[in-house]
């Protein structure tokens, strides 16, 4: 039972705004296997996933193993707004087989979701589906400061009287005869505080765009991407905690359980020690190292990210 991955999106219009999953990975305990005949699905009953406020989506559930119903089978399935408190959980009688439907509503934009879980044979098997309700009329719950494009347009021009200083090393191990790889960093927001990635650059001649990823959260290393500067695109993978991105992972997960550990808190009272204010900095900076490259073409740059990196884009 393979999960289908969720899909985030972000402005408006979102014309797929939700997914529907029939299957997530089962939790087992030590010395059981799940049962790949076992199957919880949960589906909804617009092939779009989409509804209008006032309308109600209907979640239809059901358990099966190897196309049979499972003798005694119950399913708790906690519906609500999607990653908050449920608003209701239900446990239903899935025995039959026969799928078994739940409707439900929200009174304003959002995402609605359903997770249905069910122990058979000591193995927890989930399926989750969410609904969209008028996903292109959601709007942030926040109000933006007043001084808010002030305030980042003088941090980022504070940072920029900070010279880059950029420190290429190649890192042959790594590249191929069509790409060179290096390790990277260069200054953000003061002298000495320095950001790091990896860079992977086109061997041939030639002007060529940029692609800049920002990392989800965690600490960790990264790797390059040889099938993209492949492909005649300069890539380029950054961290955001001001350490190299070349070290045995061990440092990593010893960072992450000590130093790092709480790292996206740190500092959140106060706006101008915040530990994001210098990586969102850091992202415009690595932003100024890719038009420093005399091989990048001085127009077409693409930033990708997801999950904390989709924040920054």
């Amino acid at each position: 039972m393979s999960p289908i991955v969720r899909r985030r999106i972000a402005g408006a219009p979102a014309r797929a705004a939700a997914v529907c999953l029939v299957a997530l990975a089962p939790a087992t305990l030590p010395g059981q296997s799940p049962d790949p005949a076992v199957q919880l699905t949960v589906e909804l009953n617009r092939p779009d996933w989409q509804y209008r406020l006032g309308d109600s989506a209907r979640f239809r559930l059901r358990l099966l193993r190897a196309g049979q119903p499972v003798p005694g089978a119950r399913v708790q399935v906690a519906i609500g707004p999607e990653r908050m408190r449920p608003q209701r959980v239900d446990t239903v009688d899935a025995s039959s087989g026969q799928a078994t439907s739940l409707a439900a509503t929200l009174p304003s934009p959002g995402f609605l979701r359903a997770t249905a879980s069910a122990v058979v044979d000591g193995v927890t098997y989930t399926a989750l589906a969410t609904a969209a309700f008028d996903a292109a009329r959601i709007r942030t719950g926040l109000t933006v400061p007043a001084d808010f494009l002030a305030f980042w347009d003088s941090a980022i021009a504070e940072a920029r009287r900070v010279p880059l200083e950029p420190v290429l090393k190649e890192m042959p191990e790594r590249g191929t005869a069509d790409v060179a790889v290096y390790h990277v960093s260069f200054q953000n927001q003061r002298v000495g505080s320095r950001l790091y990635g990896i860079l992977s650059l086109p061997r041939a001649p030639g002007k060529y765009p940029a692609m800049l990823v920002v990392p989800g959260a965690g600490v960790r290393p990264y790797f390059p991407s040889i099938e993209t500067a492949r492909r005649g695109v300069i890539h380029l993978a950054i961290g955001i905690h001001g350490i190299p991105v070349d070290r045995d992972s061990l440092l990593y997960s010893e960072l992450r359980a000590t130093a790092l550990a709480s790292y996206n808190t740190a500092g959140v009272e106060d706006r101008d020690r915040y530990y994001y204010k210098r990586v969102y900095v850091g992202v415009v900076r690595a932003g100024d190292f890719i038009f420093s490259l005399p091989q990048f073409d001085g127009s077409s740059y693409v930033v990708q990210g997801g999950s904390q990196g989709g924040g920054w884009r």
